[in-house]
């Protein structure tokens, strides 16, 4: 089933056109890896996902509901379905961890405290912090952990789809294999629908080399044979704001596009060790 639609959509900012008739679905349960250099508009895909921008041309369909001229209250219940992790985390700075996480919770209102207490530790726990962290303010933070900390925020309202902006963006390459093995853990394990915009081709070709499997000492990340639980996942090129080529990451490296080529060729490398 299609989740997410975008079918025609383009968008400019002044004079410049930064998406050029794109069409992409995703499907339920399907992570999407976007990938493409700076400035070809991948996280305006993002955005007009969210309705944070709107499309010059062109329709967007989230679970089926054309929102491209929703009102702003309409897209609120829209908003629900999704969490966001954005670049820099855009944590509150005032509040704890734990405030930061629960916050979505407390303003939809569905839950107790209790059960809020109780869900926010499991997200804790997920991302792999300890509960004295909880009552730690971001300044108190890593980048790792700032990062951790809005993956788990994200993942506060049971939410349907994820959405991440540069998720490893800055962080050094330990930090970033622990936040790439969150979001395979989410992949495999809560069945999440995602798109990821990157630039980081290390952790792309962990994600779709990568399966997450539970073990009698927990949840392990590790490389799949057979790439069952990968089977799921796409990689999108985008180049001058249009998709240039899409596909498992096989089908991606024998792509006989000379950009394609050159964009991969670390992938190529780690492929082939």
């Amino acid at each position: 089933m299609a989740l997410i639609e975008l079918k025609n959509v383009w968008k400019g900012f002044g004079n410049q056109e930064v998406l050029r008739g794109i069409n992409l679905t995703i499907q339920e349960e399907e992570t999407v890896i976007i990938l493409g250099g700076s400035g070809q508009g991948k996280s305006t895909i993002l955005r007009l996902i969210l309705r944070l921008d709107e499309p010059d041309e062109g329709e967007i369909l989230v679970n089926n509901l054309n929102i491209t001229s929703l009102k702003e209250e309409e897209l609120v219940p829209v908003r629900k379905w999704m969490g966001m992790v954005f670049q820099e985390s855009s944590l509150f700075d005032s509040l704890t961890v734990y405030d930061n996480i629960a916050y979505r919770m407390r303003e939809e209102g569905k839950l107790s405290e209790e059960e809020i207490f109780e869900k926010t530790k499991h997200l804790l726990q997920m991302v792999d912090l300890k509960e004295e962290d909880a009552f730690k303010v971001p300044s108190e933070l890593s980048g790792g952990m700032k990062r951790r900390v809005a993956i788990a925020r994200g993942m506060a309202g049971d939410h349907r789809i994820m959405l991440y902006d540069e998720p490893t963006a800055g962080l050094d390459p330990i930090t970033a294999s622990h936040i790439t093995e969150f979001i395979i853990r989410l992949r495999d394990m809560e069945e999440v629908t995602s798109i990821i915009v990157t630039q980081d081709l290390i952790s792309s070709f962990q994600m779709v080399t990568h399966c997450a499997h539970k073990t009698s000492t927990g949840i392990q990340v590790k490389p799949s044979s057979d790439h069952t639980c990968t089977k799921k996942t796409r990689l999108v090129i985008l180049k001058d704001g249009q998709i240039l080529a899409e596909g498992d990451w096989q089908k991606l490296l024998n792509s006989t596009d000379p950009y394609v080529q050159e964009f991969l060729s670390s992938l190529k490398i780690l492929a082939s060790h």
